[in-house]
């Protein structure tokens, strides 16, 4: 009976330790989302190719993006942001930024610059049509678009106003209903930049973006608002390009970059 009480403690030990790394491994698997096609990528290389197609309505998107990596497993965490070259069967090319895991974030404004090129700015109210579709606050904002109703005409004027009112150019009724659709424009484009979860460059933007990827050999990027310009410096300052176990690094623009382009589709090889 004495020797048997190690062995049980040891047993104890053992299932416990077996319970805490099922626990573990949930909470990981909780907190990203593997790649559709890109799980099991066995090519070396910082980036990877992600397609999709919908199972409803067909649609299929291609798009190379340096994710993270964990043996043989390229995976997305909830609340990290990658760069991301997109062949966009509605918007054509893109690239950008999108946000990671199971539950998206919104991004905002992007910094992003290619070895020693001058940055630019990618701003989330510049993002191509395509994202405003299926995005429900922005449903609610048109839906409330003309249902303001207008002042009675000539009403507030005074005699004289009515009569300079009468004589411009413009009715005032319609110039009222002109400012309040400008606003409402205004306000769902705000909405929309708002709660992207991607800031993506689209046209001549993504051209020339793309010719200095192709050209260059490294990659940074960061939300621009994670560092202020006023009052005390953040640390976020040095969270750019990619988040590794030894901190972020910039992102190397290797073969599997160019690899991912002409699988894609989106150059020739």
């Amino acid at each position: 009976m004495t020797q048997s009480r190690p062995f049980n403690k040891f047993q104890s030990f053992s299932k416990a330790r077996r319970i805490v790394r099922t626990v573990t491994v949930a909470t990981i698997a909780s907190c990203i989302a593997l790649a559709p096609t890109a799980v099991l990528a066995k090519k070396k290389g910082a980036w990877s190719v992600v397609r999709t197609q919908d199972p409803i309505t067909g649609r299929t998107t291609c798009a190379v993006s340096a994710l993270d990596r964990l043996a043989h497993m390229r995976f997305a965490r909830i609340g990290a942001l990658y760069a991301v070259v997109e062949n966009n069967p509605d918007a054509g090319l893109l690239v950008g930024v999108s946000s990671g895991g199971r539950w998206r974030i919104p991004v905002g404004d992007i910094l992003w610059r290619v070895d020693t090129q001058p940055y630019r700015t990618l701003k989330a109210v510049d993002n191509p049509e395509v994202a405003n579709t299926g995005n429900p606050a922005l449903a609610a904002a048109e839906a409330a678009k003309g249902t303001e109703p207008p002042p009675e005409e000539g009403a507030g004027l005074q005699a004289n106003d009515a009569d300079a009112a009468s004589s411009a150019n413009e009715p005032p009724l319609e110039t009222y209903r002109a400012t309040i659709d400008a606003t409402m424009e205004r306000q769902t484009a705000l909405i929309a930049a708002m709660t992207a979860t991607a800031t993506m460059a689209s046209g001549e933007t993504a051209k020339a973006m793309l010719a200095e990827m192709r050209e260059g050999k490294a990659l940074l990027f960061r939300q621009q608002a994670a560092a202020p310009l006023y009052g005390l410096p953040s640390s976020q300052v040095y969270t750019v390009g990619q988040d590794t176990n030894k901190g972020h690094k910039p992102i190397p623009i290797d073969q599997s970059f160019h690899d991912g382009l002409v699988a894609c589709g989106i150059v020739t090889p």
